[in-house]
């Protein structure tokens, strides 16, 4: 009886540690969402105003990088405006890191300063 316990406790435990790993940059489309609109367009536009926040494409984890397509429309000083970005995450030593690419933005930017677009960054 003791032999299967153990046997069950080490298949259990191997079993949530799997899962765990899997999951653990299993984020939603809302969190890609939230973060787009006060992390990364606050970085890429600072002075801008969201109006509108949309998922194009959900979540999806390729190897060890998820990613998910955002699409927001804000109030430029003369029109409203809309940019489309690829918010990419991953673990690297055990910490969320981001990275975002800017697909397309209807305003002209000649010279981002963004870090998040330069390379990965530490999120939380």
């Amino acid at each position: 009886m003791r032999r299967h316990k153990k046997g069950l406790i080490l298949a259990l435990a191997l079993v949530f540690s799997l899962a765990t790993a899997a999951g653990a940059l299993a984020l939603t489309g809302d969190w890609y969402a939230k973060f787009a609109k006060d992390k990364a367009f606050k970085c890429i536009h600072p002075k801008s105003k969201v109006i509108k926040v949309e998922v194009l494409k959900p979540p999806k984890l390729d190897k060890d990088v998820e990613s998910a397509t955002i699409k927001i429309y804000y109030k430029g000083w003369i029109k409203k405006h809309s940019m489309e970005m690829v918010i990419m995450t991953t673990k690297i030593g055990g910490k969320l890191n981001a990275k975002v690419q800017v697909l397309v933005d209807t305003a002209s930017i000649k010279n981002i300063r963004c870090k998040l677009v330069k390379g990965w960054q530490v999120v939380q």
